[in-house]
């Protein structure tokens, strides 16, 4: 949604005449071709088009081409543009060298369930195959694996999960178990253009199979985290609360959500992994209500933080992961 899906139109001319394209339109002016126009394809010849299409809404998306030409006979051709429409996704497929890569001893495999290819190396060498990708919308998503059907695949592969040479999750996987499908591995926060990488490791004797498979990963996006927009958010809150940080891995501001039942002297601190305070949001007393603090961590190197939040005999700590 709210991208530029692309798709080569092939158009050939079987007379012995030369045919111009004089003009590509669309019905719904929401597709059309990358060429500038007209466009002569000699006789006997054929010309690749640039077809697009740039859907702004969820669901099902249609809209017709007309292609007019000078042909004697039907110089007007209608042609169907369908697509379904799905929230950002991104793919990395094995055959993606540029994020993907492999180590120890790898093969190509006759089945695949992505793509035309897939991989997989023998149990028992300690292997492993790594998916990188840096996401331009940062946000809520569901992390999918998929491997050809099988029946001879790790039963306990290693995921491990990672954003910005940060653990995130280490999950074992039977990469028997729905294979041919996507199977979905977790739901994570992940910053904006940040590599998050996606490793399955063959972590030796207690794994049962013969292989273990590598062949794509897919980041789907759930939510869009840009805002506070819920409408709890609206009224005078019954308890007092503190949310985990969002986004979170974050790369250099997060937010923090809390809600005051009642006034109370508020504390929002921040330590490092050591223990040590290295910054005070909050250290007021403030009234009743829902709050959104904005806090800038430019100056703080990438690492582990904890948040500690204090509002009267409420006491609360939360996790936080700064990558850069």
């Amino acid at each position: 949604v709210n991208d530029t899906a692309w798709q080569t139109l092939t158009i050939e001319n079987r007379g012995i005449q030369p045919l111009t394209i004089s003009a590509v339109g669309s019905v719904n002016g929401s597709s059309g071709v990358g060429q500038v126009l007209p466009a002569v394809i000699p006789a006997m010849g054929r010309t690749d088009f640039d077809v697009y299409a740039y859907p702004t809404e969820l669901g099902p998306f249609s809209d017709t081409l007309r292609i007019l030409s000078n042909d004697p006979v039907k110089p007007e051709v209608k042609l169907p543009v369908a697509a379904d429409v799905q929230n950002i996704f991104v793919i990395v497929d094995n055959e993606d060298s540029l994020n993907y890569s492999e180590y120890g001893s790898w093969f190509y495999s006759n089945a695949q369930a992505y793509g035309p290819t897939s991989r997989y190396a023998p149990l028992g060498n300690g292997a492993y195959a790594t998916f990188t990708f840096s996401l331009e919308t940062g946000g809520i998503y569901d992390i999918y694996e998929i491997v050809p059907t099988t029946q001879n695949a790790a039963n306990n592969a290693h995921y491990r999960i990672s954003a910005g040479g940060m653990l995130l999750d280490s999950l074992y996987v039977d990469q028997n178990a729905g294979s041919g499908e996507w199977v979905q591995l977790g739901q994570y926060t992940l910053p904006a253009n940040v590599p998050v990488e996606v490793k399955v490791i063959d972590v030796g004797g207690n794994t049962q199979g013969v292989v273990l498979r590598a062949d794509a990963i897919k980041f789907a996006l759930v939510e869009e985290i840009i805002g506070i927009e819920d409408d709890e958010w609206l009224t005078l809150p019954q308890q007092f609360e503190f949310e985990q940080n969002y986004p979170n891995p974050f790369n250099a501001t997060t937010h923090f959500r809390y809600a005051l039942a009642r006034p109370e002297n508020v504390s929002l601190q921040v330590f490092n992994g050591l223990g040590q305070l290295v910054a005070t949001v909050v250290n007021e007393r403030q009234s009743p209500g829902r709050y959104d603090i904005n806090w800038q961590a430019d100056a703080f190197a990438s690492g582990v933080y904890f948040a500690r939040f204090q509002a009267g005999a409420f006491i609360k700590t939360r996790k936080l992961m700064l990558l850069k």
